[in-house]
């Protein structure tokens, strides 16, 4: 049976870790210091907010697909947004294509605003 695109979606988004997007957008925030007028800027707001589901997503999938068994074992893996789903191998490439052409929008939007 065919999963869903919102169901691939939801399980992606878990995956992604959204507690962890507070430091990703905390690190992305840190080099801008007191420049005010980043905030008028598109590239810095396609890089906000490329720095929560995007960038987590591809970092926690690649962290997830590579530990797949040692994470079976894990106590704390209970299908939390906190610290990752425990999910075998097969549901983990269910989000690959998702995470691929989440890269390529990105990619694209990266390009065309910033050249």
């Amino acid at each position: 049976a065919a999963l869903s695109l919102p169901r691939v979606a939801f399980f992606a988004f878990k995956v992604s870790r959204p507690y962890f997007y507070l430091v990703t957008i905390w690190l992305y925030l840190i080099p801008t210091g007191r420049r005010a007028d980043l905030w008028a800027s598109v590239p810095f707001w396609i890089g906000l907010l490329y720095n929560t589901m995007p960038l987590n997503l591809l970092t926690y999938l690649m962290n997830d697909l590579a530990d797949v068994e040692v994470d079976s074992e894990n106590p704390r893996k209970r299908s939390s947004m906190l610290v990752g789903v425990r999910a075998r191998g097969a549901a983990l490439r269910t989000a690959v294509p998702l995470t691929a052409a989440t890269q390529l929008l990105f990619l694209a939007a990266f390009s065309c605003v910033c050249g």
